[in-house]
């Protein structure tokens, strides 16, 4: 997500306005992917609850706060 912003950031002319539109929506869709298959983890491991996978649910949460 970080590469697409900085693209963002660089074809930010209106000349290249579909092309910042393309990179909008890839990101976009890029979090809404990320998101879902977020919450099934969740939901997945949650009904094993193990506690290897909390340990390792944290940190996966952590990398997923990190992404907003």
């Amino acid at each position: 997500i970080e590469i697409l912003a900085l693209g963002l950031q660089t074809y930010n002319r209106a000349r290249y306005r579909q092309l910042v539109k393309r990179i909008g929506h890839i990101i976009r869709m890029t979090v809404c992917y990320v998101s879902d298959h977020w919450a099934q983890y969740v939901s997945v491991t949650d009904a094993a609850g193990s506690h290897v996978h909390s340990m390792s649910l944290e940190k996966l949460q952590l990398e997923y706060d990190h992404l907003f």
